[in-house]
């Protein structure tokens, strides 16, 4: 194999292994970036106007990612938050790769038992 030939496909072969990698990396941050801006700017009124979940205020208690990659690159990301807002009320979002978001009230006691610990800390005013 002339020298200049395998020359290239060590190249190719070090990109395949080290590019991928950092490009998921990047591509991650960049969709975690974009759902936690979706969270903070989501804000939703009742019937008579008056906003009972904005973001902005709201206090995450928890958060998990779930994400599918291909050759490096973010296929489906989700970023899900349970939050506490300012008047004690628990939601659970959900970033969406639509701009729509997802976002369910839950009762204090399921809260407690998705939260455990944090929900606990959370009401002794330690979070």
């Amino acid at each position: 194999m002339p020298d200049g030939l395998f020359a290239l496909l060590c190249g190719a072969l070090e990109t395949l292994i080290l590019g991928f990698p950092y490009a998921s990396r990047e591509a991650k941050t960049a969709e975690r970036t974009k759902a936690e801006t979706q969270f903070r700017a989501h804000r939703v009124a009742d019937a008579e106007g008056s906003v009972f979940f904005d973001g902005a205020l709201a206090q995450p208690l928890r958060t998990d990612e779930t994400f599918r990659t291909s050759n490096g690159r973010v296929i489906d990301y989700v970023l899900t938050i349970f939050v506490v807002t300012p008047s004690d009320r628990y939601f659970l979002f959900k970033s969406t790769s639509s701009g729509r978001p997802y976002l369910k009230e839950l009762a204090a006691e399921r809260a407690r038992l998705v939260l455990n610990d944090k929900f606990r800390r959370y009401a002794a005013g330690e979070a």
